[in-house]
C-alpha cells in the first residue's frame, strides 16, 4: 500500500510546512521548528496520511459516534512492523480491542493490544497492534527499535473491515491507563494531541509522506 486513497492531499512544499507549523502552534516562529522533539516513523518504509484537527476523520479530538477521538490513526497494512517513535521505557502492555465478557476471542474482533512507551514526549500509547516476543515491560528501546506489528481490528471481510491502521495516542508523564474523552466533559488534562510530533517526522522526511487540511 503507497498513498492512502484521501481527498485534499498535497506533497509536502514549503508552504505546506509554514501551513503545519502554525496549525500546530499559531505563536511559534517557523524558525523555532527544529527545537521541537523530533519522532521517527512509527511505521517503517510505509507512506501515510496525516489527518490534522477534529474536521479530518483520523484526527485527534474529531467526534466519533459517542466520543471525541482521543488520537491520530495512520493507515497500513495488516502485519506492518511497528517501530518506537523514540527511545523510552516500556510502562504497559494492555488489551486494547473489545473481549466477550466470557472472556473468550470474539468471532468479530482480533485480539490487539496496545503498548505504553514513556519517553521525552511523555507517554506514546501504539494501538491496534501485537507485541513482538521480545517486548516486555520495563524494556528500554531507543527510537525506530521495532515493537510488534499493526493488526486489523476486525475480522471481517468487507472493504470497511478491511482497514488497517495504527492508533497513536499520546500522553502526560507518569500515565500508566488510556482515557476517554467524552461529549459531556472537558478533555482529560493528561491527554495529549500528537499531531505536532507526527508533523515533525513530515518535515524532516524527503516528502514521502502527506498531511490531509482541514
Amino acid at each position: 500500500m503507497g498513498f492512502a486513497s484521501f481527498q485534499q492531499m498535497q506533497p509536502v512544499t514549503t508552504t505546506t510546512k509554514t501551513f503545519i507549523s502554525r496549525y500546530t502552534d499559531p505563536n511559534m516562529d517557523i524558525g523555532q521548528e527544529e527545537q521541537r522533539i523530533i519522532w521517527q516513523n512509527p511505521l517503517p518504509n510505509h507512506f501515510w496520511s496525516l489527518p490534522l484537527g477534529k474536521h479530518q476523520a483520523g484526527g485527534f479530538g474529531s467526534k466519533q459516534k459517542f466520543s471525541y477521538h482521543t488520537g491520530v490513526d495512520l493507515l497500513c497494512n495488516h502485519m506492518q512492523p511497528l517501530a518506537a517513535v523514540e527511545a523510552g521505557t516500556i510502562v504497559g502492555i494492555q488489551n486494547f480491542s473489545k473481549k466477550n465478557t466470557n472472556e473468550k476471542k470474539s468471532p468479530w474482533f482480533n485480539n490487539t493490544r496496545v503498548i505504553l512507551i514513556e519517553g521525552k514526549s511523555g507517554v506514546v500509547a501504539y494501538c491496534n497492534v501485537i507485541e513482538g516476543a521480545d517486548t516486555k515491560v520495563g524494556q528500554k528501546v531507543e527510537a525506530g527499535d521495532v515493537l510488534g506489528n499493526v493488526i486489523k481490528i476486525n475480522k471481517g471481510k468487507s472493504n470497511k473491515n478491511d482497514v488497517c491502521m495504527l492508533h497513536l495516542e499520546l500522553y502526560e508523564e507518569g500515565t500508566r491507563k488510556r482515557v476517554a474523552w467524552s461529549f459531556m466533559f472537558p478533555k482529560p488534562p493528561q491527554l495529549l494531541d500528537p499531531s505536532i510530533h507526527l508533523v515533525s517526522i513530515i518535515t524532516n522526511s524527503k516528502s514521502n509522506m502527506i498531511f490531509r487540511r482541514r
